[in-house]
């Protein structure tokens, strides 16, 4: 059993394979995988005139498809990493969505500062650092629509992404950062996820390195969900 703390909850020995310990494990598997009895009252609360045939069918299938998520989030051990992305996107967001943005925008701020240069070019690091300011401003209210828009424009001809919008790359994460709600659609719950799937193999960071992103900008989410276990 390895004696490092459990980059979550910091209190408790990891315990591998996984990258979090057996508490941390566990809390999370009771929220992702519901029990056979969760899952009926669900259903006969969303099917009230199903048959019990119907209902068992549903109560199989969903079952069935949550387990077949653990096992491939945990196959090679549930990760920090995977864990945090979850308890973040699926927290309640604050009762302002803007705030709650904004702090997503900062830690994507922060994750494209840890990210090799290269993976932008053309885009030098003193125009990157200029236009994450600005969107860094946009969602403070510092910064007029146009002049966002201007600046958008701008950066998006000069960092000459090759793919469409539709595929998620490195050159996704500053592109996003200066888009507008009514653009993401179901990305907009699923954003943690979304930006971690941008950050290209071969550039990964660190599990140390990420946790450190998500205690800086979302200790208070990942404190009150240990808390809850």
């Amino acid at each position: 059993m390895s004696e490092r703390d459990c980059p979550v909850c910091r209190k408790n020995p990891v315990l591998p394979p996984n990258g979090v310990c057996r508490a941390c494990y566990e809390h999370l598997k009771r929220n992702e995988v519901n029990s056979r009895e969760q899952i009926e009252s669900h259903m006969k609360r969303r099917y009230p005139t199903a048959s019990i045939e119907m209902l068992e069918k549903y109560v199989v299938s969903s079952m069935d498809c949550q387990y077949e998520q653990w096992e491939s989030m945990t196959k090679n051990g549930l990760s920090a990493v995977s864990l945090a992305i979850i308890v973040v996107d699926e927290a309640k967001h604050l009762p302002d969505w803007k705030a709650w943005h904004r702090r997503r925008i900062a830690f994507m701020s922060d994750l494209i500062a840890l990210l090799p240069d290269s993976l932008f070019a053309p885009v030098t690091r003193s125009h990157m650092d200029a236009y994450t300011q600005s969107a860094l401003l946009y969602w403070e209210d510092k910064l007029p629509e146009e002049e966002r828009e201007q600046i958008y424009q701008k950066f998006k001809l000069l960092i000459d992404k090759k793919t469409n919008n539709s595929t998620w790359d490195e050159k996704s994460l500053p592109l996003w950062m200066m888009q507008k709600q009514d653009f993401f659609d179901w990305m907009w719950q699923q954003f943690m996820d979304c930006i971690y799937e941008c950050v290209p193999q071969h550039a990964e960071l660190s599990d140390d390195e990420w946790m450190m992103l998500y205690h800086k900008h979302f200790s208070d989410v990942l404190h009150k969900w240990v808390s809850l276990s």
